[in-house]
């Protein structure tokens, strides 16, 4: 960290000079997230006794689409099989008006279809696990070996 340099000087000299830190610039956070780079400093001059804070946006960046990361567990899951299955028999690539153009509208599709999946599966999982750990938790009570 590095501390901010004075926003205020009363133009004294010798043991009468003051500096503080009494202005702010604030911006705010939602709009952080659409400036990938910025830079903020406080300048000096100026007639005021206020020095000005400048704020320079230096580029506003595509943010890079992260990678689809498929689980290669899924493949052992017969509800996605089936899901996967189901969707390209209901969309065939030959209704596209090319080939390419149907397989690759298919292929997008399910990856959106993949990633609700994984995200209801989770959800069954956490809603699942305090069950399944009561259950043990009861069964090791039973036979007096705790859990």
């Amino acid at each position: 960290m590095i501390r901010p340099l004075p926003t205020w000087r009363n133009k004294r000299v010798g043991d009468s000079a003051l500096a503080r830190s009494l202005d702010r610039f604030l911006i705010k956070v939602p709009l952080l997230h659409h400036l990938n780079r910025y830079r903020q400093w406080v300048g000096s001059g100026g007639i005021s006794n206020h020095s000005p804070i400048y704020l320079e946006i230096l580029g506003l960046e595509a943010i890079p689409k992260s990678p689809y990361k498929f689980n290669h567990v899924w493949l052992h899951e017969p509800r996605y099989i089936k899901m996967v299955t189901d969707y390209w028999k209901e969309n065939p690539i030959l209704s596209h008006r090319s080939l390419a153009e149907g397989f690759y509208h298919n292929l997008s599709q399910l990856k959106h279809l993949s990633i609700s999946w994984a995200i209801e599966e989770k959800q069954k999982d956490d809603q699942s696990l305090p069950l399944i750990e009561s259950e043990l938790s009861a069964l090791m009570d039973d036979n007096n070996k705790g859990f």
